[in-house]
């Protein structure tokens, strides 16, 4: 919107009236500043001028490089369902609340992947999931990992087999703190398990299905998927490989 900066207004007047305003920066005269006339008409012009390419649509926004930024204390309420700071998390693929539409039995060496959207900027330490059955037998190569859009690792895991392999809600680290952004648009949140006797379950979306996640979604921009089969260790992937065999899951998935 056009917008005229740096007066303050004296006084009101009628449409059309000269309404006398003073410049605030100008302190080569009186302590008052200059004084200096407008129109509201002119100034009703200035709005009429503005077009809609100038109103950002709704949604999470970046602070813009014209115009007035909005001051630290501004926020846009939360409306409808919870949101992930109403459990202490920065991000999550859904509300925890929503993780009832089953228990996925996962595959030995399968990479499962969820997508989660950077709302915000903030720093990820931390994977949430909610166990509904848990793993047995020894495990060395049971990982977690956090990959960008392109498919690059961002980071990786230690093996995490005694934190995935207890039933009820699981956390586990990230091996490298991972400072994600807005522009980032979006990561994937996964893991292998590799359990020597039985592999753990996790609870999944109420939706229960992956192509009622990825309705409209290119394999490249899944929301919960699969890449590769038989892995032992996590690595850069190929978003294209991207499938949804129905053992995927739509896995709860918060991070912190």
């Amino acid at each position: 919107m056009s917008k005229i900066t740096g007066y303050t207004a004296l006084t009101s007047a009628a449409t059309n009236d000269v309404v006398p305003i003073v410049d605030v920066s100008d302190t080569s005269m009186a302590a008052t500043g200059t004084t200096k006339k407008i129109t509201l008409a002119n100034l009703q012009e200035a709005i009429d001028n503005d077009t809609d390419t100038n109103i950002a649509a709704n949604g999470a926004q970046a602070s813009g490089t014209v115009g007035l930024n909005a001051d630290a204390g501004h926020v846009h309420p939360a409306v409808g369902q919870r949101v992930p700071s109403d459990n202490g998390l920065l991000a999550a693929n859904a509300p925890p609340a929503t993780a009832n539409g089953g228990s996925g039995a996962l595959t030995a060496g399968t990479l499962y992947l969820q997508k989660v959207w950077i709302r915000q900027p903030f720093t990820a330490t931390t994977m949430w999931m909610v166990c509904s059955s848990a793993g047995s037998g020894a495990s060395t190569h049971t990982f977690i990992g956090l990959w960008n859009s392109s498919g690059t690792l961002l980071t990786g895991s230690a093996d995490v087999s005694a934190s995935l392999g207890t039933a009820g809600v699981v956390s586990a680290a990230w091996t490298t703190p991972q400072a994600l952004t807005v522009g980032m648009g979006f990561v994937w949140a996964g893991f292998i398990v590799n359990y020597a006797t039985t592999q753990p379950g996790f609870r999944t979306l109420s939706s229960n299905s992956v192509s009622a996640m990825n309705v409209n979604l290119s394999a490249a921009n899944y929301a919960a998927c699969v890449n590769g089969t038989g892995l032992t260790a996590l690595a850069n992937i190929t978003p294209s490989s991207n499938t949804q065999p129905g053992s995927a899951f739509p896995l709860w998935t918060g991070i912190s």
